[in-house]
């Protein structure tokens, strides 16, 4: 796990080189709506236990949030969990 500023998730997703992350919004619905990064999925922090097994375990994620604190629990709970 590591974090990436702005720019860092900019460069990542403007490289075609790379294979593109998954954008993953932890942030509440309404946030999600308010203002999100186009391609990314809503899947609040709430219901990241019922749900994380939908996710693809080989390919990398970027958690996404307001501040931070919310998707570094979520990727540590990932991380926990396998």
């Amino acid at each position: 796990m590591r974090q990436l500023s702005a720019t860092q998730l900019k460069d990542w997703l403007a490289d075609a080189s790379r294979a593109r992350p998954l954008l993953l919004d932890v942030r509440e619905p309404w946030e999600f709506e308010t203002c999100r990064i186009a391609g990314s999925i809503s899947m609040p922090m709430r219901g990241i236990p019922a749900r994380h097994s939908e996710l693809d375990r080989d390919q990398d994620i970027v958690m996404i949030c307001h501040h931070g604190a919310r998707s570094q629990n979520v990727a540590l709970f990932l991380q926990h969990h396998g």
